[in-house]
């Protein structure tokens, strides 16, 4: 699914300036505005992690004319059905939001190769859900070691209510409200 979001969604975020011409739903144009005023003036506040996406995405569309946004495309029908297929049993499904605990952040003057993989390593849990449709919330769950481990609600295709539901729940009982 990384190929969707190479290719697909983050040079489309930068190149088309937030436009997605593929989403039916509303479409900012002030927002518009706001990132081509700010990719004008302020190239160099793109972060190193989006400028790697940017290349990996524009060189994949030259060599590669898309295909692997295709493929990883066709397969969103079956990643969706397999998540739909589990929320006819339950109604919500919990995860880890992260594959591990927080990580911390990089340091000052680490290397490009460094930052990119604690930039990559965050998502791998969440990526699918820009792409299924299904709503998802991440809450804190708590701490491990004193660092923040986060709790992620997914729901079934337009039922958010129950998502943002089950996280209130979750909140009044961690809170001991």
């Amino acid at each position: 699914m990384c190929a969707i979001c190479l290719n697909c969604a983050i040079t489309k975020c930068f190149f088309s300036l937030g436009f997605n011409s593929c989403y039916g739903g509303y479409h900012s144009t002030s927002l518009q505005d706001a990132m081509a005023r700010g990719f004008k003036n302020n190239p160099n506040d793109i972060s190193v992690t989006g400028k790697l996406c940017c290349f990996i995405g524009e060189y994949t569309k030259r060599q590669y004319h898309h295909r692997h946004c295709g493929k990883a495309r066709n397969l969103v029908r079956l990643l969706r059905q397999a998540y739909d297929d589990a929320l006819k049993t339950y109604n919500v499904i919990v995860m880890p939001t992260m594959k591990s605990t927080a990580i911390k952040l990089p340091e000052e003057g680490a290397s490009i190769t460094e930052i990119c993989a604690s930039d990559f390593s965050i998502t791998a849990n969440v990526e699918q859900f820009d792409i299924t449709g299904h709503p998802a919330l991440t809450i804190n769950a708590g701490l491990v070691d004193g660092l923040p481990v986060g709790m992620m609600i997914i729901g079934k295709r337009f039922d958010d209510a129950t998502v943002l539901r089950v996280a209130h729940a979750y909140e009044k009982l961690r809170d001991g409200a």
